[in-house]
């Protein structure tokens, strides 16, 4: 389990209430721009907007990452240091996720499908970086400790 903030991580939303909140985690490392609790709002927002209005990205295909692997135990590390709460993340088994998932109101399906989908982390194996922000805004991409600070400096986090 995680407790995480609302919406999209790295968005600009309130942290949940009290009580912990259940996704699809494992200890498998995870690109920090391309899947949920690890995305950077920033990069991807700047990112959108230098595609649609710059000459050069037609036709491009950019697949983002952060500068390094990132865990779900790692982000939820990260969160507690920038926002002062104590955010916590434990290995749930997929079936157990499922259940969850469908006590809350999912089709059942719908709950397979979601906690399916992180297979591959689960296993290890989204942990590659990648050069998209590189190629895509000619700088490094942005550590999710860095971002996580300024976003919480900034009140992203506030309740």
């Amino acid at each position: 389990m995680i407790t995480r903030s609302g919406g999209v991580p790295g968005s600009s939303a309130t942290v949940y209430g009290s009580g912990p909140r259940t996704t699809a985690t494992s200890p498998g490392p995870i690109p920090t721009t391309s899947r949920p609790v690890t995305t950077q709002a920033r990069p991807r927002s700047t990112l959108t907007r230098v595609t649609l209005t710059e000459d050069g990205h037609a036709g491009e295909t950019y697949e983002l990452s952060g500068p390094h692997p990132l865990t779900f135990a790692d982000a939820a590390t990260a969160l507690s240091a920038a926002t002062g709460r104590t955010i916590t993340c434990t290995s749930v088994p997929e079936a157990d996720l499922v259940a969850e998932l469908v006590d809350q109101g999912w089709p059942h399906q719908d709950a397979e499908a979601s906690a399916a989908a992180l297979t591959a982390v689960r296993r290890g194996l989204d942990s590659h970086v990648s050069d998209g922000v590189q190629r895509a805004l000619g700088r490094p991409p942005r550590d999710f400790t860095a971002f996580t600070t300024s976003a919480a400096a900034a009140g992203h986090w506030s309740t």
